[in-house]
């Protein structure tokens, strides 16, 4: 299992580093506007981390 959890952590290392980039990138383009007019974190969060299940990750 902790096999298994770590091929799947190593697998959302390029995405997860190019999330960072793309959300920094982001950040500076918005500068001081109020948080109302920025993406909601969750649902950036939500659209790119895997559910657990989908990713063949069982819980117990």
């Amino acid at each position: 299992m902790e096999a298994r959890i770590k091929a799947i952590e190593e697998g959302l290392k390029p995405n997860a580093a190019q999330l960072k980039e793309l959300v920094e990138k982001k950040a500076e383009k918005l500068g001081d506007k109020s948080p109302s007019k920025r993406g909601n974190i969750i649902d950036i969060f939500s659209a790119t981390v895997p559910d657990p299940v989908e990713a063949g990750v069982a819980a117990d």
